[in-house]
């Protein structure tokens, strides 16, 4: 068996995903049904309707035109405000230089395919929470940013779909952003967590992903009804805090220390999933009325452990402190009356 925590194995581990990922991304997306277009320009080749940004090909496009990049490097930041496909051709390297963003979606119907994303705070930012479309970022590899994808009030469909991603911060956040897909993705060494949900992001679907030494899913703050179907986690975990209703059905763990986390939350169904090799394969924090069913441990320190937390004092409130203030006032005051 590989030793996947020995560094050496590990750097060809990665090689190879990667390899592997770019050289089938460049088959695949000669294949990709982009739907009715209407004109087509492109992006560091020669002839006409052909541009030397993305960003000029993009304000000189109209929605529902093609922009095909081909193979290079664009030291950009870019706008992305009409609803385009946008693909690359060999792979083209968007580098953000350490600023905010590489690509800023302001609309909807938007494909993204084919790009390396790097150095950005965020990679690809997104944000309409009034225009109905869905938004398909497929066959790209985002490294090296801070948050490789940030979804922030978009409660449309986006559908984030066979993407690599490797040495984030985070890989995925959104912030009260519903009704997404996330689905057979690679998620590889990321400092925080893979994914997370936050502030009621409710109804998304993270399903077939590959989650190998990267903290994984953290689902927080009322983000309710959630499915985590599916996935594969070496080394990684599930987080559960302050939400409600999320299935999380048929995934495998292993390797993991703390696997599955459900704390002050109910209503969850954790069910039919294998966990091995783990520290603790559930641990329950202050939580009731969770489905815990069907799972299957093997060679856990611990399946599963359980700790309800103490109830402590309340800090005083300022009403009291108040009237505790008064009450001494006047007991000095009666005192002081009563001696002279």
């Amino acid at each position: 068996m590989v030793n996947f925590k020995n560094k050496s194995y590990r750097k060809i581990w990665i090689f190879l995903i990667l390899f592997l990922f770019l050289n089938l991304t460049i088959i695949n997306n000669s294949n990709i049904c982009l739907g009715k277009t209407n004109k087509t320009l492109y992006v560091g080749g020669s002839g006409d309707q052909n541009y030397s940004s993305i960003q000029s090909a993009i304000d000189n496009a109209d929605d529902k035109d093609k922009i095909i990049v081909i193979n290079g490097i664009y030291k950009e930041n870019i706008i992305l405000n009409k609803s385009i496909n946008i693909l690359g051709l060999g792979n083209p390297i968007i580098d953000g230089e350490s600023k905010s963003y590489g690509l800023y979606l302001e609309k909807n119907n938007i494909n993204i395919s084919g790009f390396v994303i790097k150095n950005s705070k965020t990679g690809i930012f997104i944000s309409n929470p009034y225009e109905e479309g869905m938004i398909n970022i497929n066959n790209n590899y985002l490294y090296n940013n801070t948050a490789s994808i940030y979804i922030e009030n978009n409660n449309y469909i986006c559908n984030i779909n066979n993407n690599f991603f490797s040495d984030n911060s985070e890989a995925v956040r959104m912030y009260n952003s519903s009704n997404n897909l996330i689905l057979n993705n690679v998620f590889l060494d990321h400092s925080s967590y893979a994914i997370f949900l936050w502030e009621q992001s409710n109804n998304n679907n993270i399903s077939g992903n590959v989650f190998n030494f990267t903290n994984g899913i953290v689902i927080k703050r009322w983000s309710n009804d959630n499915m985590i179907y599916n996935n594969f986690f070496y080394d990684g975990s599930i987080w559960i805090k302050h939400s409600y209703s999320n299935d999380i059905i048929a995934n495998e763990l292993s390797g993991c220390g703390k696997s599955i986390v459900v704390e002050k939350s109910k209503y969850n169904n954790i069910s039919f999933n294998k966990i091995d090799n783990c520290e603790i394969g559930i641990y329950i924090i202050n939580s009731e009325e969770n489905d815990f069913s069907s799972n299957f441990f093997s060679n856990n320190d611990q399946d599963i452990k359980e700790r309800q937390k103490l109830p402590g004092f309340k800090t005083p409130g300022f009403e009291f402190l108040l009237l505790v203030f008064i009450l001494l006032v006047f007991l000095l005051f009666k005192k002081k009356k009563i001696f002279t």
